[in-house]
């Protein structure tokens, strides 16, 4: 469990420092918020996990991979936010290739995160759209946003 409480922190400490353009328009951060619903996450290269924290969730580090995170909160009546499931699906492409994104759920204590990893090349733009449905019984919340990743050298 120390492993998985250490991806917390560290995926925490990504969302705060991670600049990238936003699902509306190009505003700036790393999130993107739908009525009740705040959708936070990131991207960047594998070989920043640590080895342990990359085993325990199963990820492979790679100079070459590039991983997104996407973590949901819910407002309730009263302002507090807690984590909420969803589906969530999404691209990357870039000038050449599309490429599907296959998310897997972490539930961690009380935490829920999604993760999926992909490959990159080198200083290239990548534009991703992710689809996330809190609630089956509505559309889902659409981020577009596009971030340049480099290999990890």
């Amino acid at each position: 469990m120390k492993t998985l409480n250490a991806f917390s922190m560290f995926f925490a400490l990504l969302l705060l420092l991670s600049p990238q353009a936003n699902a509306q328009d190009e505003m700036t951060g790393t999130s993107a918020t739908f009525g009740d619903y705040t959708v936070h996450y990131s991207t960047f290269n594998t070989s920043f996990l640590t080895p342990d924290v990359a085993k325990s969730v199963g990820v492979v580090r790679s100079k070459r991979k590039g991983m997104m995170t996407i973590a949901v909160l819910k407002k309730n009546t009263e302002g507090k936010e807690s984590n909420a499931s969803a589906s969530v699906a999404g691209s990357a492409y870039d000038l050449i290739v599309t490429k599907n994104l296959d998310f897997k759920q972490v539930r961690e204590q009380n935490a829920v995160y999604y993760l999926a990893t992909f490959d990159i090349e080198n200083k290239i733009d990548v534009y991703f759209t992710v689809n996330v449905q809190p609630d089956p019984n509505q559309d889902p919340f659409v981020i577009n946003f596009k971030k340049r990743l480099y290999w990890d050298e």
